[in-house]
């Protein structure tokens, strides 16, 4: 995918997941795997929680909040720029490393807009 149709692509936060607003950070809280290996691991250790807590900073709370499927990757790192006096080249790279990092963790999706078929979601 090149950089211009990447920029394009549309962060949404997974609706699975939590979150509350306390000051300048975000706190994410992640529903617990219920696999064949978390139910293992919950049979050998007791009181498991069934979620946990993820602390996002300033910077990330920010981005995460602008991951509502309204907005695409280069509306946030225009955003994030301008907010914290970053150069562009700073945010995108910011940006894209921290939204590549929260997509693997499957705590947003990815949505590109493209073609005939409308939106297509990735993860």
């Amino acid at each position: 995918m090149d950089r211009k149709r990447a920029l394009a692509v549309v962060p949404v936060r997974n609706p699975l997941i939590e979150w509350e607003r306390q000051g300048k950070e975000i706190y994410l809280s992640i529903p617990m795997r219920n696999d064949c290996i978390a139910r293992l691991v919950k049979r050998f250790v007791r009181n498991l929680p069934e979620r946990r807590r993820v602390a996002l900073d300033e910077v990330g709370a920010a981005v995460w909040e602008l991951c509502n499927g309204e907005r695409n990757i280069n509306a946030i790192v225009e955003s994030i720029s301008k907010n914290y006096k970053l150069t562009r080249r700073e945010a995108e790279a910011s940006v894209t490393m921290f939204l590549q990092t929260l997509a693997k963790r499957n705590y947003i999706g990815l949505m590109s807009l493209g073609g005939s078929k409308g939106a297509k979601r990735k993860q």
